[in-house]
């Protein structure tokens, strides 16, 4: 009878250890989410940016040096 409470006992354990590994890999996987959604949005910024420096490159270009 020992063994079985034994068995059952670490069915439990391991049934508690898979609920915290399900619950870590939420965890990582909404973080993983996360930085997707944060990279997109530095993309963004970043083509954004670059348009911007174009058109101030192109603004400056009309400007003409006189010595």
């Amino acid at each position: 009878m020992d063994k079985v409470r034994s068995i059952a006992q670490a069915s439990l354990d391991q049934a508690d250890s898979v609920k915290m590994i399900e619950h870590g890999i939420g965890k990582i996987s909404m973080e993983v989410d996360n930085n997707a959604a944060s990279a997109e949005e530095n993309s963004a910024s970043s083509e954004e940016l670059a348009g911007q420096a174009q058109n101030l490159k192109d603004l400056i270009g009309q400007f003409q040096l006189k010595i």
